[in-house]
C-alpha cells in the first residue's frame, strides 16, 4: 500500500499476534540509483528488517516456552491430563455451577489393579505406556466437559459435571468396562491387559473436594476388598442403592 510520502510492507509473524511493518520514503524508493551512497538507506533498511525478524523470532520462542511452562504447571507431565492442583480449581468451578443448577458433581476415584506388577515385570517404560493409555481411555470415555486428572502413581480422578446418582453410576460402570478393554504391548508377543477399581461419590451442598474424594476413595477400596475390577458407590451416597456388580479379574499378561 502507498500514500504520498511512504511505501510500506506488512507481514504477519507466524505464531504471534504481531505484524512486521517496514517503511521507506517514496522519494528514495523510486529515485534512480547512481553511486554507492544511494545504497546506504537500503542497507540500513535491510539491516533493520533482519534485526526485527530476529527479535520477533526470539520473542516467539520465549512465548512458546512460557506456554509450555504454563501447561506443565497445570497438567501431568507424563499423561497430559490435569494435575491435582488444577483438579481442585476445576472442582470449585463445577461445584459452584452445580449449586446454582441444583445438581451435583460426581467424583470418580480410579486406581489400577496390580499396577506394581507391571513395573516389576516389564519395567517402568511399559508402566508409563499403560498410564498414558489409561489417561487417553478416560478422555475418550467421559464427556468433553468432564475433567480427568492424575493425582499420583496409578491414581486418576474424573470430575463429572452436572450429574445425578444414576448418571454418575452409569459413567463409573462405563469407565471400568472400557479400561478393561485396553491392550498394551509389552515385550515381543506379550500383551498387557489392565483392570481398575473405582469409587464414585457425589458432592453435597458445601462439600470441598477433599471430603468428596475421601468418600470416593473409601468406595474404591471397598471395590478392591471384594474382588477388584469393579466399582462401588460411596457409602454416604449409595445407602439403600443396589451395589454394582464386582468382577474378580486379576491383571494378567497373555500371548497375542
Amino acid at each position: 500500500m502507498a500514500n504520498s510520502e511512504y511505501q510500506f510492507v506488512s507481514e504477519h509473524v507466524p505464531g504471534t499476534p504481531w505484524r512486521l511493518l517496514t517503511l521507506a520514503p517514496s522519494a528514495q524508493l523510486f529515485a534512480p540509483l547512481s553511486g554507492p551512497k544511494q545504497w546506504i538507506p537500503w542497507l540500513v533498511l535491510l539491516a533493520f528488517a533482519l534485526a526485527s525478524a530476529a527479535a520477533l523470532g526470539l520473542l516467539r520462542k520465549l512465548m512458546r516456552q512460557k506456554a509450555e511452562l504454563a501447561h506443565l504447571a497445570t497438567h501431568d507431565a507424563l499423561t497430559g491430563v490435569l494435575n491435582r492442583r488444577t483438579l481442585e480449581r476445576a472442582y470449585r468451578r463445577l461445584a459452584f455451577e452445580a449449586r446454582r443448577s441444583g445438581s451435583a458433581v460426581g467424583v470418580l476415584a480410579i486406581d489400577l489393579d496390580y499396577f506394581k506388577d507391571v513395573n516389576d515385570t516389564y519395567g517402568h517404560a511399559a508402566g508409563d505406556d499403560v498410564l498414558r493409555g489409561v489417561a487417553e481411555g478416560l478422555l475418550t470415555t467421559v464427556r468433553p466437559f468432564d475433567v480427568v486428572a492424575r493425582i499420583g502413581g496409578d491414581e486418576f480422578v474424573v470430575l463429572l459435571a452436572d450429574v445425578d446418582r444414576q448418571q454418575a453410576d452409569a459413567v463409573a460402570e462405563r469407565v471400568v468396562r472400557n479400561l478393561a478393554k485396553l491392550v498394551f504391548p509389552a515385550l515381543g508377543a506379550v500383551e498387557l491387559r489392565v483392570r481398575c477399581s473405582a469409587g464414585i461419590a457425589l458432592s453435597g451442598h458445601d462439600d470441598g473436594i477433599e471430603s468428596v474424594l475421601a468418600r470416593a476413595d473409601g468406595a474404591l477400596y471397598e471395590a478392591k476388598s471384594v474382588g477388584r475390577n469393579g466399582w462401588r458407590p460411596a457409602a454416604a451416597e449409595g445407602a439403600g442403592a443396589p451395589a454394582s456388580r464386582i468382577v474378580t479379574r486379576e491383571l494378567r499378561a497373555r500371548s497375542a
